[in-house]
């Protein structure tokens, strides 16, 4: 209720209208996930999208020697399949806009899930890295496609690589050297560079992304991590 009171009090004092937040609970390894979706667009928001932040990642991390098949297909299926029909099933009712701006939140993990935050290692996330790797494959398919589709000309398709950040994931569940890092950084408001980040650090980031002033940026990977890992 206060980050909605503060979000109002800020539109009062500019002539823009509050934005409309809609909810929607859903499970990422449902195949009716993407229709569900795309009914809630045209339901809350006539069916017109100018924004999309694809965050929802579905987590799981074994070592290798210990993967099965359900395992996999969990994966693959969260992360891969429900954007993959998501993105198709908004695109199928030209819910998509022209000059929209399309974020996929990719991690630094699609490049080394060695990374050291904190000198953390993730090695048994090779699968979930795998997808991200992935998800940029299909950004920069979707890049070249949406840009010139008559549909959705000039929308623009980048990825996010983003590193440790300061949420839930990693104070709850992450190695204890980086789980006390995450609360350090959250009990002191500031980031640890080439370490662990606050999630308005990549808001900000998203928030360039998708300005009018980003239009030039297409296809790309656009690091948000601090610096620790660098995409050259």
């Amino acid at each position: 209720m206060l980050v909605a009171e503060v979000l109002l009090a800020g539109y009062h004092s500019s002539e823009l209208d509050a934005p409309k937040v809609a909810g929607l609970v859903a499970n990422l390894l449902l195949t009716d996930l993407a229709e569900t979706i795309a009914n809630k667009v045209q339901d809350e928001f006539d069916g017109k999208l100018n924004i999309i932040v694809n965050l929802a990642t579905q987590f799981e991390a074994r070592p290798i020697r210990e993967l099965d098949a359900e395992f996999i297909q969990r994966v693959l299926v969260g992360n891969l399949q429900s954007l993959a029909l998501m993105m198709d099933a908004l695109l199928k009712r030209d819910y998509i806009q022209p000059e929209s701006r399309i974020v996929n939140i990719s991690s630094d993990w699609a490049r080394t899930v060695a990374a050291s935050y904190v000198d953390a290692n993730f090695t048994s996330a090779m699968l979930y890295a795998s997808t991200k790797s992935a998800m940029e494959s299909m950004t920069r398919s979707w890049a070249d496609i949406l840009s010139q589709d008559t549909k959705t000309l000039g929308t623009t398709v980048n990825s996010l690589s983003v590193g440790g950040t300061a949420t839930d994931a990693l104070t709850g569940s992450a190695p204890s050297d980086m789980r006390e890092a995450a609360l350090k950084v959250l009990s002191e408001r500031k980031s640890i560079h080439n370490g662990v980040g606050l999630p308005e650090d990549v808001a900000k980031v998203v928030g360039l992304v998708v300005s009018e002033a980003a239009r030039w940026i297409n296809g790309s990977v656009i690091a948000a991590n601090g610096g620790s890992v660098k995409i050259l």
